[in-house]
């Protein structure tokens, strides 16, 4: 019962918060159904331990690079900016 909660839950925000123009991925209650049975489990688990390749996480440090950097930037234009003038009258 759980499951189904969960699994309703997910698919309420999944259509809510979906990209434009895409079909949202539907999660059922047997995707949050514990599995009981090793072997099952054992060979899940080596389908989900795939290697990702050196390409992949080269994109994915050269992109969390460029967004701090892009943060460092703000933060030093912010400095250079001209001092606010308050006038007194």
């Amino acid at each position: 019962m759980l499951a189904e909660v969960i699994a309703n839950i997910t698919n309420i925000a999944a259509a809510i918060y979906k990209e434009e123009g895409k079909e949202p991925k539907w999660s059922k209650a047997s995707d949050y159904m514990p599995i009981w049975d090793p072997d099952k489990a054992r060979r899940l688990s080596e389908e989900d331990n795939k290697k990702q390749s050196l390409e992949m996480m080269k994109q994915t440090l050269l992109g969390i690079a460029r967004l701090q950097n892009k943060k460092v930037d703000r933060k030093e234009a912010a400095k250079m900016r001209k001092p606010t003038v308050k006038r007194m009258k």
